[in-house]
């Protein structure tokens, strides 16, 4: 500070032009009503929500590539079952025209036969569609580029089918489906977030302490010293009640949102067990009718050849047994992949991992 010159014209230093302060400050919450526990009990049950609902669409994933993987099997054997059909045809083809030319048989017969080879090779035509179709499907659940082909390792086992135990499989699904504990989360987020609000009712308690490292003067101050100070704060709000009430209104109204839909994914689950349960049922009947299906027409078309080489049978008898015998196969067929196919839909039901 310079003086002026009637005053002496002194010029007086003050203190330094750089003075020096260090400070940290560490605020720890105190009371906060419970909204903080309870932040990280919403945000774990969200988290547990997540974990679950990729359980879930992993195995609703697994459980459409087994179906779209029995379906090129079921495709690839009809396709199978066409050919070999189309070899009896040619061999009984042939048969009847030299009948026909011995003047043996009618022309009546030989178109008849001619017709009924027209239709296996429109079968031909359709089974070959179905695989493409079986495949592009396939491939679109794989990721795979749509041209790509995949060996398939054949799985039409049948034997040692037997019925799930139905009442075990609902009470432990009822536990550990991953939709249901999905659901269960859901519904602790939503109790976690009432008692959010109901804390927003109190007031903020912060403990406060700083600490200090200064040198401010250094004629006065011409060391470095240090200094601290604690604080205890409360705040609360009392002019925002209107607010906080109604965002307790709503998440108890959330609340109640997630235990009805908690309530319904358990009846749900359960109603899919159930169809799920007697689809199986279903298709363990059916195999065993196409099985018995199956041995009688090919014994019928056996037969049926036999008689008409022995001029016993017609020619119509032996496109009927044959026309037969490609329907019980195709039943047969489609009995065996529709049985994996539900094992593997009821094994989704009941929420049954699919990664190991």
């Amino acid at each position: 500070m310079s003086l002026p010159p009637e005053m002496g014209g002194m010029t007086i230093t003050m203190g330094d032009v750089n003075m020096y302060n260090f400070s940290a400050g560490v605020q720890q919450p105190i009371f906060m009503g419970g909204k903080i526990f309870n932040g990280y009990r919403a945000a774990r049950a969200v988290a547990d929500m997540d974990v679950a609902g990729l359980e879930s669409q992993s195995n609703r994933t697994a459980a459409d590539v087994a179906g779209a993987y029995y379906g090129v099997l079921k495709a690839e054997q009809f396709k199978q079952t066409i050919a070999n059909a189309r070899e009896r045809m040619d061999a009984h083809l042939r048969v009847i025209e030299a009948m026909f030319e011995q003047g043996l048989i009618s022309r009546n017969d030989l178109l008849k036969t001619r017709v009924a080879s027209s239709e296996i090779d429109l079968l031909i035509i359709q089974s070959e569609n179905a695989v493409n179709a079986a495949n592009l499907g396939l491939n679109f659940l794989l990721g795979f580029p749509q041209d790509t082909i995949v060996a398939l390792e054949q799985d039409s086992s049948t034997g040692g089918v037997s019925m799930p135990p139905l009442k075990n499989d609902i009470v432990s699904a009822l536990s550990e489906h991953p939709d249901i504990r999905s659901m269960r989360s859901g519904v602790d987020a939503a109790g976690a977030g009432v008692k959010i609000a109901l804390g927003s009712f109190s007031p903020d308690i912060v403990g406060i302490f700083n600490f200090s490292y200064i040198r401010p003067n250094r004629q006065i101050e011409p060391e470095f010293y240090d200094s601290w100070n604690a604080t205890i704060a409360a705040s609360w709000s009392l002019l925002s009640w209107g607010d906080r009430v109604y965002k307790l209104r709503s998440a108890k109204a959330g609340k109640r949102q997630a235990e009805e839909a908690f309530d319904m994914i358990q009846s749900a689950t359960e109603m899919t067990i159930r169809n799920q349960y007697n689809r199986l049922k279903e298709i363990v009947q059916t195999l065993e009718v196409s099985s018995v299906k199956l041995e009688q027409t090919r014994e019928g078309y056996r037969v049926a050849s036999a008689e008409f080489r022995a001029g016993l049978a017609t020619n119509t008898d032996v496109l009927d047994a044959d026309s037969e015998l490609i329907q019980a196969q195709s039943e047969y067929i489609s009995a065996v992949a529709d049985l994996q196919v539900a094992k593997v839909k009821y094994r989704a039901a009941i929420g049954n991992s699919f990664r190991e």
